[in-house]
């Protein structure tokens, strides 16, 4: 039982948009933007959500900032 759910977790995470450092060879989809973050890894998981909805496969950070709460854009790729 425990493998079983093991591999349906594993399944449904098999689509989700990886951070990528080098995009040699990748298809530039467009961009997306977020804001409201509270910490990086808050920045992070929220550009991975946006780059999700927009079925990318990968994303690149290319800015991040901000005071009190941060804002921040990455590449999408398909």
């Amino acid at each position: 039982m425990t493998l079983l759910t093991g591999a349906l977790v594993i399944s449904s995470f098999a689509n989700a948009a990886e951070a990528v450092k080098d995009t040699s060879g990748l298809v530039k989809k467009g961009t997306v933007s977020v804001s409201g973050a509270t910490t990086l890894s808050n920045l992070e998981s929220m550009i991975k959500q946006e780059a999700d909805k927009q079925h990318a496969s990968r994303y690149k950070i290319i800015a991040a900032g901000g005071h009190n709460l941060l804002s921040g854009t990455a590449i999408i790729y398909q």
